[in-house]
């Protein structure tokens, strides 16, 4: 739905993926210290491009560190750190 459609921008610099997603303004931030709806943007944006088998879905989150409340948009690099497995970095645009 809305609140899930948070690509702003996505580019590729050799094995690296970027993206700048952003909250839509239905999903809002809740309480949540890093939104679902932020986080699920950042899964769309690995997508981007991608010519895979089919669509891939998180099913396990593993060291996730929170060093402050997300903001509204944030820049995401997303590295691929095994056949199956991403690592994420999230920061603002600032």
């Amino acid at each position: 739905g809305p609140a899930f459609r948070g690509v702003r921008a996505a580019w590729r610099s050799g094995d690296d993926s970027y993206a700048e997603v952003a909250l839509p303004p239905a999903a809002g931030t809740g309480t949540y210290p890093l939104p679902p709806a932020l986080l699920d943007a950042t899964v769309h944006a690995r997508l981007a491009g991608e010519d895979g088998d089919g669509p891939e879905v998180p099913f396990s989150w593993q060291a996730v560190r929170v060093t402050a409340p997300a903001p509204e948009a944030v820049r995401v690099r997303i590295t691929a750190t095994g056949p199956d497995t991403v690592a994420l970095v999230l920061t603002d645009l600032a």
